[in-house]
């Protein structure tokens, strides 16, 4: 197949294009090539200021001035009143999906195009209505609940954006939601249930796996090659929760509980990182908790085989956390919140324990039942293992859209309404 892949995204803050957002994107295109199809991807937010779109990265300008740069776009809009801000954001983003329309509706007229293949953005309607013009099989990808779809619009336009997200997910050929639960969400707003199909978050079972080597990352960082480690990846978005661990974390060492804490991710110019920075600093437990700040991508698998047992502080209600794949296709013995989205991957004490979100003892009582229990921890690593090949590599992910491709396909023989 040619898959036509639509970032229609508007956002000009280069934060939200890293993190599992670029990771999810570059993983389904690879898995995509890797079974033997062609993928174009259109930025239209490239596009529009660039003129044409990129391959497949997400370039972004480097450097000092660059920073400094952005750092004052945000902080003039952040000085703004927060309803300017919303109505701003909002008008930005509807405008923006005209300037899309324009791109796939020229891309779409020159033919040659079997799938379009989209990654949901708010009041980005323009996709899912010119596959449907163009009688072209398409597949929107929804992962975000829809009450935060709902509660990121404001100044008038929460009503024009449920209406816009309800009509885009029923105009799409399928729907594929990261969560059983998002799909339940998805099909309250009218969309058959046929139509929206359930599959969460994935990961490279061959670049993240348990036969990577930590002790030179562990001899990098100082910790000894016995110390049981306690680990977190992420980029310090208030939806990671990184505050929970390090109350967990400075729990235990205030009792005396052996072992090291090694939290990776965030920039270290951030507000957040600073305020948890100098939390640990006020303690005096710089030695136990090991902060990295951001690091490449091509890091993170080395950095968690550094870590005996791994850390999701927190979840969404519905979301499918990239960080919980790649934990479990290196063997990590898991903990992770006690929530329904969840379940749907993990039985507690078959390959994780569930804790109670937002509840930092119950947290540090997991930490410190697999600091003390090595088998324990090995029965858990070896299990989430199995499952992560068995079900989440992004394999999957690449021939549920073939089959779902293939369906559209067969029904969309006929003429299809405009």
């Amino acid at each position: 197949m040619h898959i036509l892949y639509l970032l229609i995204d508007p956002t000009l803050a280069g934060d939200h294009r890293r993190g599992g957002y670029a990771s999810h994107v570059g993983a389904v295109v690879a898995a995509l090539e890797a079974a033997g199809h062609t993928v174009e991807m259109l930025d239209s937010r490239a596009a529009s200021a660039a003129g044409a779109a990129p391959p497949k990265a997400f370039a972004r300008a480097s450097g000092s001035a660059a920073e400094a740069a952005r750092a004052q776009t945000r902080a003039r809009l952040d000085a703004l009143p927060a309803g300017v801000r919303a109505a701003g954001r909002d008008l930005f983003y509807f405008v923006h999906n005209w300037r899309g329309a324009r791109l796939i509706e020229a891309r779409l007229r020159r033919g040659g195009v079997d799938l379009v293949y989209e990654r949901f953005h708010h009041l980005q309607w323009a996709g899912m209505a010119a596959a449907r013009r163009h009688r072209v099989p398409a597949i929107l990808e929804f992962n975000a609940g829809v009450g935060e779809s709902r509660a990121f619009h404001g100044a008038g336009l929460t009503a024009l954006a449920h209406w816009i997200e309800a009509r885009t997910l029923t105009a799409a050929g399928r729907v594929i939601t990261v969560s059983g639960v998002l799909r339940r969400e998805v099909m309250a707003l009218g969309v058959p249930p046929e139509q929206v199909v359930a599959m969460h978050n994935g990961v490279d079972t061959e670049r993240f796996h348990p036969a990577i080597d930590g002790r030179p990352a562990r001899a990098e960082l100082g910790i000894d090659p016995d110390e049981v480690v306690v680990g977190f990846v992420g980029t310090f978005a208030p939806w990671h929760g990184v505050e929970i661990l390090i109350a967990a974390a400075l729990e235990l060492v205030a009792q005396g509980e052996p072992g090291r804490f090694l939290v990776v991710g965030g920039r270290r110019d951030e507000a957040r990182f600073q305020a948890v920075k100098a939390q640990v600093q006020a303690a005096g437990a710089e030695g136990r908790i090991l902060m990295t700040g951001e690091v490449p991508f091509a890091r993170v698998p080395a950095l968690i085989a550094a870590m005996d047992i791994a850390t999701v502080p927190w979840a969404t209600d519905y979301g499918s956390p990239m960080k919980l794949f790649e934990y479990m296709a290196m063997g990590r013995a898991l903990i992770v919140p006690d929530l329904e989205v969840l379940r749907e991957v993990f039985a507690d004490g078959v390959n994780a324990l569930l804790v109670a979100r937002d509840e930092p003892p119950a947290l540090a009582g997991a930490i410190r039942r697999l600091i003390r229990d090595p088998q324990l921890r090995q029965e858990l690593g070896a299990r989430a293992r199995r499952a992560a090949v068995d079900r989440y590599d992004w394999r999957h992910h690449a021939r549920l859209i073939e089959r779902l491709a293939g369906e559209l396909g067969a029904r969309d023989a006929r003429v299809l309404p405009a």
